[in-house]
């Protein structure tokens, strides 16, 4: 019951103030309107002109300082993955691809047979995952959901078509 009592009191005194104004602790800051102007704030001090761009180079907070931008990191994809981007192939026409003249038309092929492998490994180690899934956990078709019935209708279709033009390529 003390505490109440306190809290209580603590609660009078407070209603008694008549010119307890509120309390901010930027309302003082720059006239108190708008946000702090410090135009200077993250130039850089060893630059010679005042008006130049700032260098975020040089921003340093709690000891970490931002990371430099660095070129797209190619290391961990394929030949034809590189080729790909570089090509920008999704947005390209086929006369593009046919015209490049960084690879003969030899190299394309086997590079891109090389690229379906790895991802149809891909594509069969997820299969493997959720075909193990389904069966631990006694998932039946009738618990999937409507779009997913109609995209596994879709999905077998694509690969009755990419099974041709296999059959198609490797002819």
């Amino acid at each position: 019951m003390s505490l109440e009592k306190d809290l209580n009191k603590a609660l009078q005194r407070l209603l008694e103030i008549d010119d307890l104004e509120e309390v901010n602790a930027t309302s003082n800051l720059d006239g108190g309107e708008g946000p702090i102007r410090t135009p200077n704030a993250f130039k850089d001090i060893d630059a010679g002109d005042p008006d130049s761009e700032p260098d975020h180079s040089s921003i340093e907070v709690f000891d970490y300082k931002k990371a430099n931008k660095s070129k797209q990191n190619f290391e961990n994809k394929s030949q034809y993955a590189k080729m790909m981007s570089q090509l920008h192939l999704s947005e390209a026409s086929y006369r593009d691809y046919k015209r490049d003249e960084s690879m003969n038309s030899k190299q394309k092929v086997n590079q891109a047979i090389a690229e379906i492998n790895r991802k149809l490994f891909e594509v069969e180690k997820i299969m493997r995952q959720n075909v193990k899934l389904k069966t631990e956990d006694g998932v039946d078709n009738g618990q999937y959901w409507k779009g997913t019935r109609q995209k596994m209708g879709k999905i077998s279709e694509r690969i009755l078509k990419i099974a041709k033009q296999f059959r198609d390529l490797s002819a």
